[in-house]
């Protein structure tokens, strides 16, 4: 994050909001201010946040420090939710909310692909994708979770495979039990519903949920990656998130797979897969 720029993030009992700042700033110049329900987050010359919350927060508990990172100071500020356990938050401020869909990043996760016609000494291809957890949090958590492997056994893209490329449209992973496209698993069980469908397949790069059974509703581990916009898939398939940096990688894992669609002329493996830090 570059100074001025501004991220936030929720759980079931809190909102965090991200602001970075100039290194040059000290903690003593910096203005937090959460009153009647509203929040104003300034700097020196900057005002990073403003706006009416979206939700109702318990004002009195408010925290907030600042840390150093590579190109800024991160200034967190935490705020508790009111009866929290309510229906998660689709946008920080009401502002923002009357302005559009909120594409907030949350997370940042990579995966490290290689082809096998590759050499194991060669560098993997990376993708570095954003999760829309604003949007879509339990289904930004499960793929999270899917790729740090913090939840154990199965539950690990690390070598599994795409089994699905098809070129111009979009590529799909994350078969963590068969590794072909005709199961998976998640962090919540075998599956879970359809979150929403409020991310639009718009662009490519647009990462979503692929779920086989009809009507939706059954997500689990597998993903697609789309390669240009795909209008006809939304209001049927939840997009959780988008890449960040190798939309390279997508394109040429997109070219390996056969003209059929339905399986893969070259193996293309997530040999290694994380969390990075935002």
């Amino acid at each position: 994050m570059e100074p001025g720029q501004h991220r936030w993030r929720q759980t079931q009992q809190e909102v965090e909001i991200i602001v970075a700042v100039p290194k040059t700033v000290r903690g003593k110049q910096v203005k937090v201010e959460v009153k009647d329900q509203k929040v104003k987050i300034s700097y020196p010359d900057v005002v990073a946040v403003e706006g009416s919350l979206f939700g109702r927060v318990v004002v009195d508990d408010m925290t907030w420090d600042m840390d150093d990172a590579e190109n800024a100071k991160l200034l967190r500020v935490t705020i508790p939710k009111a009866g929290a356990g309510g229906e998660p938050w689709t946008h920080l401020t009401k502002e923002a909310a009357a302005a559009g869909v909120d594409r907030s990043i949350t997370h940042k996760v990579f995966l490290d692909v290689r082809l096998e016609t590759e050499a194991e000494d060669e560098p993997p291809h990376r993708i570095v994708l954003g999760l829309f957890g604003n949007v879509c949090p339990r289904t930004a958590e499960n793929f999270r979770c899917l790729c740090t492997g913090e939840k154990g056994g199965k539950l690990h893209y690390k070598n599994t495979r795409f089994h699905k490329a098809v070129s111009e449209f979009l590529i799909e992973g994350g078969d963590v039990v068969h590794g072909d496209g005709t199961g998976g698993s998640s962090i919540y069980g075998d599956s879970f519903d359809d979150e929403n469908f409020i991310i639009k397949h718009d662009k490519p790069g647009i990462l979503g949920a692929a779920a086989y059974a009809k009507g939706g509703n059954k997500n689990h581990s597998a993903f697609y990656i789309t390669l240009g916009p795909k209008d006809h898939m939304d209001n049927r398939k939840v997009a959780f998130g988008e890449v960040l940096e190798g939309l390279d990688t997508v394109e040429l894992i997109a070219a390996c797979g056969a003209q059929d669609g339905k399986r893969m002329e070259i193996e293309a493996v997530i040999v290694d897969c994380g969390e990075l830090p935002m």
